[in-house]
């Protein structure tokens, strides 16, 4: 990833950088407004249409049934059409965001550089989908680098916007923006890790956090405790980085959101390890998990960018 890095203090105030790129390049920082939305609306649906059990209720690829492109009126259906439809709309977004980025003035590194992030990663994830509706399943590593492209799409694109609507300041390493880059690589890796551990048909290949008990069909015992170590420990760098930026009213509010949105997913976890998995529990223990790496990558972004 290209990042101009500087330790130095900002010179120019945030509504001054924020002003300069929304006056400047309109029409780019529209696009990349609508690739950061689509791209975690994409995420979201993906990891819902997984946790619903509904990735195979299309037969078929890009239509969902043999000479019948529009799904059935049945909820499995519509939640992976839907998945597809919205996946589709984001590809041709982000293309159409990296190459009108791309001609953008050369101060606006990571505007020009990382919607092709989200490019590659939305491809990757789009030949490997097909795949699995194709071939009614990938190889672990395949699949590890399925969901990878997905998570590159979500971060990416949410970065390249921030960037962008900040007017393009310096990527700067803060003791804030250290701490948060990596939460939100550990958060990564805790995901990534869920495919590795997951047996055949485990829930635990899902986007989400443990439920803290051991699965009988996963993986080894210590691969399984060693995703709850880090679970935990990523769990207590949020509370630190909650602790350290509570005076920054920029911060603060998306802090707070992550906490609720952890304690959601908690609760949800529990509920279905003791209960069993219900179809909408398990979807809003996914959406909670995505929605908790995009609160880390804004904070990432905000703390780095404003100098925080």
């Amino acid at each position: 990833m290209v990042m101009a890095m500087s330790t130095a203090t900002p010179t120019i105030g945030l509504d001054e950088r924020s002003a300069a790129g929304a006056r400047d390049f309109p029409a780019v920082r529209l696009l990349l407004k609508l690739a950061a939305v689509f791209g975690v609306l994409t995420v979201v649906t993906g990891s819902v249409n997984s946790a619903t059990g509904s990735g195979f209720a299309c037969p078929t690829w890009p239509g969902c049934y043999p000479g019948h492109f529009g799904p059935e009126a049945e909820v499995h259906d519509i939640i992976e059409f839907g998945h597809r439809l919205i996946a589709a709309s984001t590809g041709f977004i982000l293309l159409g965001a990296a190459i009108a980025a791309f001609r953008l003035p050369r101060r606006f590194t990571m505007a020009r550089v990382l919607p092709w992030f989200s490019v590659v990663g939305a491809i990757l994830s789009a030949v490997l989908g097909r795949m699995v509706v194709l071939n009614g399943g990938i190889p672990m590593p395949l699949a590890v680098i399925d969901l990878l492209g997905a998570l590159t799409v979500l971060m990416a694109a949410t970065l390249a916007y921030m960037s962008m609507h900040r007017g393009a300041p310096r990527w700067q390493w803060t003791p804030l923006s250290r701490l948060a880059a990596g939460i939100m690589a550990s958060i990564v890796v805790l995901h990534l890790l869920g495919i590795v551990v997951s047996g055949k048909g485990s829930f635990t290949a899902v986007v989400g956090w443990p439920m803290w008990r051991l699965v009988s069909q996963d993986g080894a015992i210590w691969l399984q405790v060693l995703r709850m170590a880090l679970a935990a420990g990523i769990v207590v760098s949020m509370a630190l980085l909650t602790r350290r930026s509570w005076h920054l009213p920029t911060v603060r509010p998306v802090m707070i959101t992550m906490l609720a949105l952890c304690a959601v997913e908690f609760v949800l976890g529990q509920v279905l390890a003791v209960e069993g998995v219900d179809m909408w529990w398990a979807a809003g223990h996914c959406a909670a998990a995505c929605l908790m790496l995009l609160c880390i990558s804004v904070v990432s972004g905000r703390t780095a960018l404003d100098g925080l």
